[in-house]
């Protein structure tokens, strides 16, 4: 066997008995793998009778593609249905992407799988011969260092915000944690820029963007992770490699090893463990919230990369992501007076007042860091903001003031253990 040959993993191999086969290729019920409830309910509305689920190798995916062209256009009866399907596959990809170079060499890799979610479309009574329509398809690579790298995710544009794109990152954790007890996820997630996009979209289009990706992994459960930590070199093409480990960048390494779960378990600080912080800065005020290293200690928090107990033995000794974020499983409370009609002030600090009263409560972010995998990043530590919303904290932001002995007592704190 040469190099350039890859032994792929059947992730249905525990499902051999519930396949069915169609035109030669291996079908599976997605419910039949995913428990109902562990689904996003706007999956299983709107596919209530149930989707298939199969797996194109990236072997099937280059020799379709060196198919005849002549024959495609012609569809020629000889074209069988993995060529239909690929055809597929690079249409929803060249809709959904802007296909380049190093994407092509990717979509063309042999080291790569691709998951796909459609039905099937039979032209007979006897079911077994028709068309396949794919609904949904997922790029994919597993490794049992690195878990399961997905380099590219998306729906085809009529069966978007259906839930088929949390359903494929939930079946692919659920194959491969039943299969070979690997439940890691690494997602490659590239925040559009307006340098990048500027002509085909306004700056509010790019951010509403950016904010929708955000929310939908951290939903989920997925956060930053130091792309140093893992070898990427054999997946990614050395460009993009390069892209994901600068400290400058809109491409991130998100992972997720916990399994995810479509119903939310909110995490609450309330208003004795949050404080709000305002400053004057050239005439502008400005609001940022902190929590308390108190909160930290009772919940025993640790850090989502190293799974450290955060240091809470100095000031602020970590990062605590503050930045609003709808789907967030964290949520900040305040108290709030009512000083005249319609007001809502906030107040700095809990205390005895007449008519206290809750606010309503905050969605955040909610990601926690360690200052030494934060400086992993190449970001500054002084500011409540995880790598994915660093960027939208404005320059002029007042910072949280971490002074270099409490640093220093982090960086001891950390060889002790």
């Amino acid at each position: 066997m040469s190099g350039t040959e890859f032994v792929f993993f059947d992730p249905f191999v525990l499902y051999s008995e519930s396949r069915e086969v169609f035109q030669g290729l291996y079908l599976y019920q997605v419910q039949s793998i995913v428990d109902n409830y562990k689904l996003p309910d706007t999956y299983t509305k709107n596919f209530s009778t149930g989707c298939f689920c199969a797996v194109i190798h990236g072997s099937d995916i280059s020799q379709s593609l060196s198919i005849d062209l002549k024959d495609v256009l012609q569809e020629s009866s000889s074209i069988d249905i993995k060529t239909t399907i690929t055809n597929q596959i690079m249409q929803i990809f060249t809709t959904t992407f802007e296909i380049d170079s190093d994407m092509l060499s990717i979509l063309t890799s042999t080291c790569y799988s691709y998951l796909i979610i459609g039905s099937k479309e039979p032209t007979d009574s006897s079911s077994t011969q028709g068309t396949f329509q794919v609904y949904s398809v997922t790029s994919y690579h597993h490794n049992p260092t690195l878990g399961t790298f997905i380099p590219y995710i998306t729906v085809k544009k009529e069966f978007k915000k259906q839930g088929l794109g949390t359903t494929m990152l939930i079946l692919l954790q659920s194959l491969f944690s039943k299969t070979l007890s690997n439940p890691r996820l690494l997602v490659w997630c590239y925040l559009p820029t307006v340098k990048d996009t500027e002509e085909a979209h306004t700056k509010k289009e790019i951010k509403t963007m950016r904010k929708s990706l955000i929310r939908f992994y951290r939903r989920l459960g997925f956060y930053p992770t130091v792309p140093s930590f893992y070898s990427l070199s054999y997946v990614l093409p050395k460009r993009i490699e390069d892209q994901v480990r600068e400290i400058d960048n809109s491409s991130f390494l998100l992972e997720v090893k916990e399994e995810i779960l479509c119903e939310q378990k909110i995490r609450t600080a309330g208003p004795n463990q949050v404080i709000e912080n305002n400053k004057k800065i050239k005439g502008d005020n400005f609001d940022y919230f902190t929590v308390k290293p108190t909160y930290v200690k009772d919940q025993d928090v640790k850090c989502m990369i190293c799974l450290i107990s955060l240091c809470t033995e100095a000031r602020e000794g970590y990062v605590f992501c503050t930045a609003d974020c709808s789907n967030g499983k964290t949520r900040l409370m305040f108290y709030i007076q009512d000083t005249a009609k319609g007001s809502t002030k906030r107040l700095k600090k809990p205390k005895p007042v007449k008519n206290k009263k809750l606010g309503t409560p905050r969605n955040i972010c909610g990601v926690k860091i360690c200052v030494s995998c934060m400086s992993n990043f190449g970001l500054d530590c002084h500011i409540p903001r995880c790598p994915l919303h660093y960027s939208e904290a404005d320059s002029d932001e007042p910072r949280l003031f971490i002074n270099d002995k409490t640093l220093k007592m982090h960086a001891d704190a950390e060889y002790k253990k």
